[in-house]
């Protein structure tokens, strides 16, 4: 029995999810913010959110991560709405949020919890 190599479906190249970002296919775009990938938080509340706007006439979902933040700022205008999802604050995150402030970019946090 071989066997499988097991790797995280998030694994995307940036260039990638910055292409999904930016193809015209005539749907909103939903940037999603994470620190980094973990198979908590980040899985359910940002891939798999991502992932369900794949099946959306009207919505197009892209994750992305704080250490990615620099190189996003190249594309800014293609973004809608930016979610932040749990993270905590940063210089590279305060510097963002003024750059969709802006711009006039919703941008909106998910805690995913009461607290």
């Amino acid at each position: 029995m071989s066997k499988k190599a097991i790797h995280e479906p998030w694994k995307i190249d940036l260039p990638k999810r910055i292409e999904a970002l930016t193809v015209d296919n005539g749907k909103k775009k939903v940037a999603y913010f994470y620190e980094k990938a973990d198979t908590s938080t980040f899985r359910y509340r940002v891939y798999n959110m991502c992932q369900a706007l794949q099946d959306s006439s009207e919505w197009h979902g892209s994750f992305f991560f704080e250490n990615e933040l620099k190189e996003i700022e190249k594309f800014l205008d293609k973004i809608d709405i930016a979610i932040f999802c749990r993270v905590r604050w940063s210089l590279g995150f305060h510097n963002f949020f003024h750059q969709l402030k802006k711009r006039n970019i919703p941008f909106l946090f998910d805690v995913d919890d009461l607290v």
